[in-house]
């Protein structure tokens, strides 16, 4: 099952790429993850983060794949399936930019439920956390990811 939501955001890129990369602040501005604890460090390839939501179990995720200010892709399995979660930021020629969320979920326990097991692949949840995006980077948001970004603070 392959579910995508995409949301324009009027913010440039490389403060997209901050906020949307910054996996371990996702708690603080979506409800969809209650908590990311890196096993490996920052977001690189082969990184693990342990990734809680509501209502599921603890899952641990690798990056599989990434290119940095653009794109990232990481993988959890468990018995019977595997989940591809796949993130992407493309700058706009007005400004804005379009990100991306790809939820590719494989396996015999999904067809044996005929669901998905992950609330974040729901309409409404889908649209929340593009919406949790938009205010995270909105009004005084965008300043302190700007200074983080280009003044290292």
């Amino acid at each position: 099952m392959i579910t995508s939501n995409t949301v324009q955001v009027q913010a440039p890129a490389a403060v997209v790429w901050a906020v949307f990369a910054d996996v371990e602040r996702w708690p603080d501005w979506t409800p969809s993850v209650t908590s990311v604890e890196p096993l490996d460090g920052p977001l690189a390839r082969d990184a693990r983060f342990a990734i809680r939501q509501p209502r599921l179990p603890r899952l641990v995720w690798r990056v599989v794949d990434l290119e940095p200010g653009r794109s990232w892709v990481w993988r959890a399995g468990g018995p019977g399936g595997r989940t591809f979660a796949h993130h992407l930021v493309e700058a706009q020629d007005d400004g804005s930019t379009l990100v991306t969320q790809r939820i590719d979920q494989r396996g015999i326990s999904l067809l044996k439920s005929g669901r998905s097991h992950s609330p974040s692949t729901s309409g409404e949840e889908r649209c929340r956390f593009a919406r949790a995006i938009m205010r995270s980077i909105s009004g005084s948001s965008v300043s302190f990811w700007l200074k983080r970004l280009y003044l290292g603070l």
